[in-house]
């Protein structure tokens, strides 16, 4: 009966400090996204410069203040658009790169480009859940307080 009395405050403590660290690295991943870019690198053999652009490139991912437009880039297949962009982009730190192939959601290629990955509960806030028959909102879910 006492290995149970300690084994149980043991276990729960552990199950919380895994939570706690596992959502840590999650944070971390989804963090490093933002500060280091999420963008793919351009191999230097297949690019061809072109100042001017890479300029008008930049002022669109770096807009200056009170900028409200929405700007497109425009060119006839293979003319190296995304190429560019992805140069310019991976010279800047906290861009995200999203490449939505046609057999993936845009969510998941979202997600994909964020390292975001579903939060970790702990068994013991489960179980809590589960007898007390309390439950927090989800991720990206709305619910009304009153």
């Amino acid at each position: 009966m006492k290995a149970i009395i300690v084994t149980i405050p043991i276990f729960l403590l552990g199950d919380v400090y895994y939570a706690y660290y596992a959502n840590r690295i999650r944070e971390k991943n989804i963090r490093s996204a933002f500060d280091k870019g999420a963008v793919p690198t351009v191999e230097e053999s297949t690019f061809v410069e072109r100042k001017k652009v890479s300029q008008d490139i930049e002022s669109i991912i770096q807009p200056r203040k009170g900028y409200s437009n929405y700007d497109l880039i425009v060119g006839n297949h293979g003319t190296g658009k995304t190429t560019l962009v992805r140069k310019v982009g991976h010279e800047h730190h906290g861009i995200i790169y999203v490449d939505v192939p046609e057999n993936l959601s845009f969510d998941m290629a979202f997600k994909k480009a964020l390292r975001w990955s579903p939060p970790i509960t702990s068994w013991s806030d489960v179980l809590l859940k589960k007898i007390f028959q309390f439950e927090r909102p989800r991720e990206g879910e709305i619910y009304r307080l009153y």
